[in-house]
Protein backbone atom coordinates (compact mmCIF):
# COMPACT_ATOMS: atom_id res chain seq x y z
CA UNK A 1 0.00 0.00 0.00
CA UNK A 2 2.95 2.22 0.97
CA UNK A 3 4.65 1.93 -2.39
CA UNK A 4 1.47 1.98 -4.37
CA UNK A 5 0.69 5.54 -2.54
CA UNK A 6 3.88 7.15 -3.00
CA UNK A 7 4.09 6.16 -6.77
CA UNK A 8 0.73 7.63 -7.33
CA UNK A 9 2.00 11.04 -5.22
CA UNK A 10 5.58 10.95 -7.30
CA UNK A 11 3.33 10.34 -10.76
CA UNK A 12 1.17 13.05 -10.11
CA UNK A 13 3.87 15.71 -8.95
CA UNK A 14 5.37 14.72 -12.27
CA UNK A 15 2.18 15.06 -14.47
CA UNK A 16 1.58 18.77 -12.58
CA UNK A 17 4.81 19.73 -13.58
CA UNK A 18 4.60 19.19 -17.16
CA UNK A 19 0.59 20.17 -17.25
CA UNK A 20 2.15 23.52 -16.98
CA UNK A 21 4.54 23.87 -20.10
CA UNK A 22 2.16 24.81 -22.99
CA UNK A 23 4.25 22.89 -25.55
CA UNK A 24 3.10 19.46 -23.32
CA UNK A 25 -0.98 18.60 -23.85
CA UNK A 26 -2.65 18.68 -20.42
CA UNK A 27 -2.78 15.00 -19.53
CA UNK A 28 -4.62 13.75 -16.40
CA UNK A 29 -3.65 10.46 -14.66
CA UNK A 30 -5.47 9.95 -10.95
CA UNK A 31 -6.45 6.87 -9.02
CA UNK A 32 -9.74 6.10 -8.00
CA UNK A 33 -11.97 4.16 -5.14
CA UNK A 34 -15.58 4.19 -4.39
CA UNK A 35 -18.51 2.12 -4.22
CA UNK A 36 -22.10 2.07 -4.82
CA UNK A 37 -25.09 -0.22 -5.00
CA UNK A 38 -26.14 -1.67 -8.13
CA UNK A 39 -29.12 -4.25 -8.71
CA UNK A 40 -27.20 -6.95 -6.79
CA UNK A 41 -26.30 -5.00 -3.83
CA UNK A 42 -23.50 -3.45 -3.12
CA UNK A 43 -20.47 -2.94 -4.84
CA UNK A 44 -16.67 -1.82 -4.30
CA UNK A 45 -14.37 -1.01 -7.24
CA UNK A 46 -10.22 0.58 -7.79
CA UNK A 47 -9.46 2.23 -10.99
CA UNK A 48 -6.55 4.04 -12.58
CA UNK A 49 -7.41 6.55 -15.10
CA UNK A 50 -5.24 7.98 -18.10
CA UNK A 51 -6.86 10.81 -20.07
CA UNK A 52 -5.59 14.13 -22.27
CA UNK A 53 -8.07 16.58 -20.34
CA UNK A 54 -11.56 17.27 -22.18
CA UNK A 55 -10.31 14.37 -24.84
CA UNK A 56 -9.78 10.87 -25.00
CA UNK A 57 -8.52 8.27 -22.55
CA UNK A 58 -7.73 4.94 -21.00
CA UNK A 59 -9.34 3.23 -17.62
CA UNK A 60 -8.15 0.58 -15.82
CA UNK A 61 -11.32 -0.72 -13.36
CA UNK A 62 -11.61 -3.43 -10.87
CA UNK A 63 -15.05 -3.63 -9.61
CA UNK A 64 -16.41 -6.39 -6.80
CA UNK A 65 -19.95 -7.54 -5.75
CA UNK A 66 -20.99 -9.86 -2.46
CA UNK A 67 -23.93 -11.22 -2.51
CA UNK A 68 -25.04 -13.68 -0.08
CA UNK A 69 -25.33 -17.04 -1.55
CA UNK A 70 -28.89 -18.93 -2.23
CA UNK A 71 -27.75 -21.90 -1.05
CA UNK A 72 -26.59 -20.68 1.98
CA UNK A 73 -27.85 -23.68 4.27
CA UNK A 74 -30.10 -22.49 7.82
CA UNK A 75 -28.03 -23.91 10.33
CA UNK A 76 -24.91 -22.53 8.78
CA UNK A 77 -21.86 -22.59 10.88
CA UNK A 78 -18.09 -21.93 10.23
CA UNK A 79 -15.36 -21.18 12.39
CA UNK A 80 -11.93 -22.54 11.93
CA UNK A 81 -12.50 -23.49 15.81
CA UNK A 82 -15.02 -26.03 15.05
CA UNK A 83 -12.82 -27.47 12.07
CA UNK A 84 -14.05 -25.34 9.04
CA UNK A 85 -11.20 -24.91 6.67
CA UNK A 86 -12.53 -21.79 4.47
CA UNK A 87 -15.66 -19.58 5.52
CA UNK A 88 -18.01 -17.29 3.17
CA UNK A 89 -21.57 -16.85 2.78
CA UNK A 90 -21.45 -14.84 -0.47
CA UNK A 91 -21.00 -15.67 -3.83
CA UNK A 92 -18.45 -13.29 -5.44
CA UNK A 93 -19.21 -11.26 -8.58
CA UNK A 94 -15.60 -9.89 -10.27
CA UNK A 95 -15.23 -7.23 -13.06
CA UNK A 96 -11.90 -5.91 -14.40
CA UNK A 97 -12.55 -3.69 -17.16
CA UNK A 98 -10.27 -1.95 -19.67
CA UNK A 99 -12.49 1.23 -21.02
CA UNK A 100 -11.93 4.01 -23.58
CA UNK A 101 -13.02 7.61 -22.17
CA UNK A 102 -14.67 10.30 -24.09
CA UNK A 103 -14.34 13.57 -21.43
CA UNK A 104 -16.28 16.92 -21.97
CA UNK A 105 -15.30 20.20 -20.39
CA UNK A 106 -17.49 22.93 -19.37
CA UNK A 107 -16.35 26.78 -19.75
CA UNK A 108 -15.06 26.58 -16.08
CA UNK A 109 -13.13 23.48 -16.35
CA UNK A 110 -14.44 22.28 -12.72
CA UNK A 111 -17.68 20.50 -13.65
CA UNK A 112 -16.59 17.67 -16.59
CA UNK A 113 -18.79 14.91 -18.20
CA UNK A 114 -17.23 11.39 -19.49
CA UNK A 115 -18.70 8.92 -21.05
CA UNK A 116 -16.97 4.77 -20.67
CA UNK A 117 -17.42 1.89 -22.78
CA UNK A 118 -15.35 -1.24 -22.80
CA UNK A 119 -14.54 -4.78 -22.65
CA UNK A 120 -14.84 -6.47 -19.44
CA UNK A 121 -13.38 -10.06 -17.92
CA UNK A 122 -16.29 -11.15 -15.29
CA UNK A 123 -15.63 -13.87 -12.73
CA UNK A 124 -18.95 -15.15 -10.93
CA UNK A 125 -18.16 -17.48 -8.30
CA UNK A 126 -20.83 -19.42 -6.48
CA UNK A 127 -20.36 -20.39 -2.87
CA UNK A 128 -20.70 -24.19 -2.32
CA UNK A 129 -21.35 -25.48 1.34
CA UNK A 130 -20.27 -28.96 2.33
CA UNK A 131 -20.98 -29.94 6.14
CA UNK A 132 -18.66 -32.26 8.66
CA UNK A 133 -19.89 -33.07 12.31
CA UNK A 134 -17.76 -33.71 15.29
CA UNK A 135 -18.93 -34.76 19.29
CA UNK A 136 -17.40 -33.49 22.17
CA UNK A 137 -18.12 -33.21 26.23
CA UNK A 138 -18.70 -29.88 27.20
CA UNK A 139 -17.39 -28.84 30.82
CA UNK A 140 -20.65 -29.94 33.04
CA UNK A 141 -19.65 -33.70 31.26
CA UNK A 142 -22.59 -33.86 28.47
CA UNK A 143 -21.61 -34.86 25.03
CA UNK A 144 -22.43 -32.11 22.26
CA UNK A 145 -22.92 -32.64 18.89
CA UNK A 146 -21.41 -29.86 16.70
CA UNK A 147 -22.23 -29.27 13.17
CA UNK A 148 -19.57 -27.38 10.65
CA UNK A 149 -19.60 -25.90 7.15
CA UNK A 150 -16.44 -25.72 4.64
CA UNK A 151 -17.34 -22.77 2.10
CA UNK A 152 -15.92 -24.23 -1.66
CA UNK A 153 -16.23 -22.13 -4.89
CA UNK A 154 -17.44 -23.11 -8.70
CA UNK A 155 -15.90 -20.17 -10.56
CA UNK A 156 -16.69 -18.96 -14.04
CA UNK A 157 -15.33 -16.76 -16.46
CA UNK A 158 -17.13 -14.64 -19.40
CA UNK A 159 -16.23 -11.23 -21.28
CA UNK A 160 -18.74 -8.70 -20.97
CA UNK A 161 -19.25 -5.38 -22.11
CA UNK A 162 -19.03 -2.20 -19.63
CA UNK A 163 -20.79 1.13 -19.79
CA UNK A 164 -20.48 4.17 -17.81
CA UNK A 165 -21.61 8.13 -17.47
CA UNK A 166 -20.21 10.33 -14.85
CA UNK A 167 -20.24 13.81 -13.68
CA UNK A 168 -16.74 15.23 -12.68
CA UNK A 169 -15.92 17.20 -9.62
CA UNK A 170 -12.00 17.71 -9.87
CA UNK A 171 -12.16 20.13 -6.45
CA UNK A 172 -8.57 20.39 -6.28
CA UNK A 173 -5.23 19.48 -8.01
CA UNK A 174 -4.69 16.15 -6.11
CA UNK A 175 -8.34 15.33 -5.86
CA UNK A 176 -11.68 14.83 -7.13
CA UNK A 177 -15.08 13.50 -6.77
CA UNK A 178 -17.47 11.68 -9.45
CA UNK A 179 -21.41 10.06 -9.34
CA UNK A 180 -21.69 7.69 -11.87
CA UNK A 181 -23.92 5.72 -13.47
CA UNK A 182 -22.43 1.90 -14.07
CA UNK A 183 -23.27 -1.25 -16.36
CA UNK A 184 -22.21 -4.22 -16.86
CA UNK A 185 -23.81 -6.45 -19.80
CA UNK A 186 -22.63 -10.33 -19.22
CA UNK A 187 -23.84 -13.68 -18.93
CA UNK A 188 -24.03 -14.93 -15.55
CA UNK A 189 -25.19 -11.45 -13.57
CA UNK A 190 -25.75 -8.24 -15.76
CA UNK A 191 -26.49 -4.68 -13.69
CA UNK A 192 -26.91 -1.60 -13.69
CA UNK A 193 -26.66 0.94 -10.41
CA UNK A 194 -24.54 4.15 -9.69
CA UNK A 195 -21.29 4.93 -7.76
CA UNK A 196 -19.14 7.26 -5.89
CA UNK A 197 -15.58 7.83 -6.57
CA UNK A 198 -13.05 9.51 -4.79
CA UNK A 199 -10.04 10.93 -7.00
CA UNK A 200 -6.27 10.99 -6.04
CA UNK A 201 -3.74 12.39 -8.33
CA UNK A 202 -3.45 14.51 -11.00
CA UNK A 203 -6.87 15.30 -11.44
CA UNK A 204 -7.19 18.47 -12.86
CA UNK A 205 -4.35 20.72 -14.29
CA UNK A 206 -2.78 23.50 -12.10
CA UNK A 207 -4.08 26.89 -12.87
CA UNK A 208 -1.67 28.65 -14.91
CA UNK A 209 -0.40 31.89 -13.33
CA UNK A 210 -1.21 35.34 -15.06
CA UNK A 211 2.49 37.31 -15.42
Amino acid sequence: MKVILITMLCLGVTFDALSTNDSIPAVNFYLGVGGGRISQGEIFGLNATLLKQGSWGLQLKCQSNLTLSKQLPLDYTCSIYYGSKQCGREDILTVTSLKFIRQFLTSSKRLRFGLEVGPSLVSNKIAQFKSGSFYYTSSDGVAQHQIYYNTSYIENNAIGLDLSAKVELPLLTFFGVELGMTSNINKFKSFLGYELIFNFGLVRNRSKKVK
